[in-house]
């Protein structure tokens, strides 16, 4: 098969969200087992940040959020609590599981660019101190979301 020129020539993923139904025992399963951690867990009230969206309205929901190294790659751990989020829709529509892929980015202009004029437009997107960020689901093909962001996560 003939090499293809990519649109978007993102970086290694420097990161894993993976969506579980309870945190507890997500956090015991992957630290004993596959050595992943040490984690930190918080509890996150997406109706505190304004400027986030979500599917374009106003992201208003709660998750706990587990966050945690296997060596280089950040994993992200999330339980949805309340209100709709991206992990409340995925572990209503596909149960547990690999979520999305994270990509730093020193900008993300660029990219969002890209991606709406594919047709591919962002489901979870906001703003914080830190940078901005950005979700988009490839369900067209794999069905893995991309996390595109301009910030260290961890």
């Amino acid at each position: 098969m003939a090499a293809v020129e990519a649109m978007l020539n993102l970086p290694a993923p420097n990161h894993m969200g993976i969506v579980v139904k309870d945190m507890d025992k997500a956090v015991q399963y992957y630290s004993s087992l596959f050595g992943w951690g040490p984690f930190q867990v918080r509890e996150i009230d997406l109706g505190k940040f304004p400027g986030f969206s979500f599917r374009g309205e106003p992201a208003t929901g709660r998750f706990k959020a587990a966050i945690g190294r296997n060596g280089s790659m950040v994993v992200e751990l999330f339980q949805a609590l309340e209100g709709e989020s991206p992990y409340a829709e995925f572990a209503r529509t596909r149960g547990e599981g690999l979520h999305h892929l994270g990509y730093q980015l020193d900008e993300i202009n660029s990219a969002l660019a890209v991606l709406k004029r594919e047709g591919i437009e962002p489901i979870f997107e906001g703003k914080t101190a830190q940078g901005a960020f950005a979700y988009f689901d490839t369900d067209r093909v794999g069905g893995i979301v991309i996390e595109i962001l301009t910030f260290r996560v961890l």
